[in-house]
């Protein structure tokens, strides 16, 4: 059963290959190699992109058990038997469309598979936890001594690119969020800074490209991704994987989310004057703004406008 498949296609050449070294090798299977084979069965769709680390946090088993089951399937490693399944699938798993076509043409029960993803989302955040744990700390310790930091994320990463750089901006200054059509801002990153980049597949080329640029200059670089070993992952400071699996038409982005917020909320731990300094400034702008709403006869406190502050009325003239 040595070797690997050569030909192209949908991955249904992969699946039969894939059934027959199961097969031949279940005599050997240990309770861990059951639990692994019963999770692929299910998610053979996302073993291009899984790293036997991240497999290993998804099953709750050891990266050991991971490998030592890729070798009693022919595979000297758990990457050979990966890049296996990346020649069958290519990006196919990866589109909507064929998600949502394979759902169709397997008749999936629409109501199954909302709950299911309920379901998945809980198994991909503790995943996620797992793998993320002993990583946030150094990225975040990064993250508040940078002069600057930039934020990249394009197409359907782009959200949460934005999301960050929200939250970023809330607890520490200098972020700046890249344009995704105009990135040129780049240019401005020094060896001093942190460029974080949130890149999901399919993979953005702009998303790739400023992340090496970032690597050749010095820089130091964070991954928000979804999996640690993806080529262009090479040399980048701090890779956060995360676990994205799901039963449904898009990917889950639920562990992503929450990596984010805690890498932020990180970055206030290390840096608690700065956090604060910028909180206190925003909740005074947002008050004396009158940004938020307030019931009838609620008291509005502080939202008098004082000499050399931004009133509410001016700041609603701009926004007509």
């Amino acid at each position: 059963m040595n070797g690997s498949v050569q030909d192209a296609g949908d991955g249904r050449a992969f699946e039969r290959e894939f059934t027959a070294r199961l097969t031949f090798a279940s005599g050997e299977f240990t309770a861990n190699d059951s639990r692994v084979v019963e999770y692929l069965r299910g998610h053979l769709g996302d073993l291009p992109f899984l790293a036997a680390d991240e497999l290993a946090a998804t099953v709750g088993v050891s990266r050991a058990a991971v490998v030592r089951l890729a070798q009693k399937l022919g595979y000297a490693r758990f990457a050979d038997l990966r890049s296996d399944a990346q020649r069958q699938f290519r990006d196919l798993g990866s589109s909507p469309l064929s998600r949502f076509s394979s759902g169709i043409a397997e008749g999936d029960s629409l109501t199954a598979t909302t709950l299911e993803k309920f379901d998945k989302d809980v198994a991909n955040l503790q995943a996620t936890a797992t793998m993320v744990a002993d990583r946030l700390p150094p990225a975040a310790r990064d993250l508040a001594a940078a002069p600057h930091v930039f934020v990249a994320g394009s197409r359907n990463s782009y959200s949460l690119a934005l999301y960050f750089y929200h939250l970023l901006h809330g607890v520490r200054s200098g972020a700046r969020l890249l344009d995704p059509g105009f990135p040129d801002e780049i240019s401005d990153l020094t060896a001093d800074d942190v460029l974080v980049t949130v890149l999901f597949r399919r993979y953005a080329e702009v998303s790739v490209r400023l992340l090496q640029w970032a690597v050749r200059r010095g820089a130091k670089t964070i991954a928000v991704t979804d999996g640690p070993s993806h080529p262009f992952l090479q040399g980048v400071t701090h890779v956060l994987p995360v676990a994205n699996s799901s039963p449904v038409l898009f990917q889950s982005m639920a562990a992503a989310v929450a990596t984010l917020e805690a890498l932020v909320a990180e970055v206030a731990q290390v840096a608690p004057e700065e956090t604060t300094r910028m909180l206190v400034a925003k909740e005074q702008f947002a008050t004396e703004g009158g940004f938020f709403y307030r019931a009838p006869g609620e008291s509005r406190a502080g939202s008098e406008p004082q000499p050399g502050h931004v009133g509410q009325s001016e700041i609603g003239r701009a926004h007509v």
